[in-house]
Parts: C-alpha cells; sequence; structure tokens
C-alpha cells in the first residue's frame, strides 16, 4: 500500500534503495522479537520505563533547585529590605529627637517669660548688692 499511495516521480533509484534498507531493518526487528520469550521483553520494557523515570525526577529534582535558589534570592531580597527599613526608620527616629530650631515657635511662652524675667530681677538684685555705693 505504501508504493501505491507514492508519487511515481518520486520514486528514483536511491529511494527505492533507502525504502529496502528500511525494509530489512524492520524484517530483522521483527525476527529478534519473535525469538524473544515474551518474560524478556517484559524485563526490557520495565528497564526503559525506569529509565525514563530517572531521567524525568532528575529534571524534576533540578527544577527543584532552581526554585529553591530564586526563592532564597528572595528572601535575601527581602531581609535586607527589611533591614534597609529598619535603619532608616531608626535614622528618622534619632533626626526627630534632636533639637531642631526651626521646629520651635519664634514666640516665646508665657512660662518662658516669667523664668527669664524672674532670672534678670535675681542678677539685677545681686549686682545692686555687690556694687559700692558712689558718693
Amino acid at each position: 500500500e505504501y508504493l501505491l499511495g507514492m508519487k511515481i516521480w518520486s520514486l528514483t533509484f536511491e529511494r527505492a534503495e533507502q525504502l529496502r534498507k528500511e525494509r530489512a531493518q524492520k524484517a530483522g526487528g521483527v525476527e529478534k522479537l519473535e525469538t524473544t520469550s515474551p518474560e524478556t521483553i517484559w524485563l526490557i520494557d520495565l528497564d526503559a520505563i525506569e529509565e525514563a523515570l530517572d531521567e524525568r525526577d532528575a529534571a524534576l529534582d533540578e527544577e527543584l533547585k532552581d526554585q529553591r535558589k530564586v526563592a532564597k534570592k528572595g528572601a535575601r531580597r527581602t531581609a535586607a529590605a527589611a533591614a534597609a527599613k529598619k535603619v532608616a526608620k531608626r535614622k528618622k527616629s534619632k533626626k526627630s529627637n534632636t533639637w531642631d530650631s526651626d521646629l520651635e515657635s519664634s514666640e516665646p511662652s508665657e512660662s518662658e517669660v516669667e523664668d527669664s524675667d524672674s532670672e534678670i530681677e535675681e542678677v539685677i538684685s545681686k549686682k545692686k548688692r555687690s556694687a559700692p555705693k558712689r558718693k
């Protein structure tokens, strides 16, 4: 049927030789299968399946390692970002604890005025006591 379905123009001498070789290989494979016991075929198939599963497991393990590596890298970045935020927060809190003249109002409060007035009066009274009297 295969030959009947082929276009006649594609059937060249080289193509015919190639088809004969393929037929000989397939015939050899059939003969080998016929001489092999079913138990041996079963064992060969099991070995092929085991090998394929081992390859799949190795690929899955490699993919899992890559995912863990990426996750570790992400965790390091997250930890570094958190540490940077803590440092920035500490610097900000230190800045807020320091005195800033811009934050104070330019007008003194009443208690500050009273304190400064009492200090001035004390200084004046001390000077009067210690100053020599003029005649």
